[in-house]
């Protein structure tokens, strides 16, 4: 077999200068891994660069989401106030319904008495019927010229600017 390797061509001269060709070899594999050495020594500071940028970003999202963090605890304390308003809001609306349906009744009630009254009393039904005074009229109807809306000097207690009723 070995002179079957003898007669292609290169490997008589392989075989003279075996020495030659395991230095070659030595360098060859010293200068490969001088050149891993190096790409990983790059690819090293390609991740140191990338994972620093990383690590800003990373600190300006936790900056960022302490922000929000507080702001949606704002948030959160002014819903909790508008919850609250909003309760008392309804509390409000249900005792003005009530007092609306008391008044309600209490003026059916009125208008009833006033309408017996009416029917039964002849006096009454004669003071209903006289015409309402001109200088009353403009005060509940809102037309008085404000020379001829009066005043409130006869009523203890009552300024100008305070109403009557």
């Amino acid at each position: 077999m070995l002179n079957l390797l003898s007669k292609i061509p290169g490997v008589s001269w392989v075989t003279g200068n075996f020495r030659l060709v395991i230095e070659y070899a030595l360098i060859g594999t010293v200068v490969t891994l001088a050149g891993v050495a190096v790409a990983l020594w790059g690819a090293k500071k390609n991740t140191e660069i990338v994972l620093s940028k990383t690590e800003t970003r990373l600190t300006g999202t936790e900056a960022r989401m302490t922000t929000l963090e507080s702001v949606n605890q704002a948030h959160e304390a002014t819903i909790k106030d508008l919850k609250d308003l909003r309760g008392q809001d309804a509390k409000a609306l249900d005792g003005l319904l009530n007092d609306y349906k008391l008044l309600a009744e209490s003026d059916t009630k009125v208008r009833t008495r006033l309408h017996n009254l009416e029917t039964s009393n002849e006096n009454v039904r004669n003071y209903l019927n006289l015409p309402v005074p001109a200088q009353l009229d403009c005060l509940l109807n809102d037309t008085c010229t404000p020379a001829n809306q009066g005043s409130n000097k006869d009523r203890a207690g009552k300024t100008s600017g305070q109403s009557t009723r």
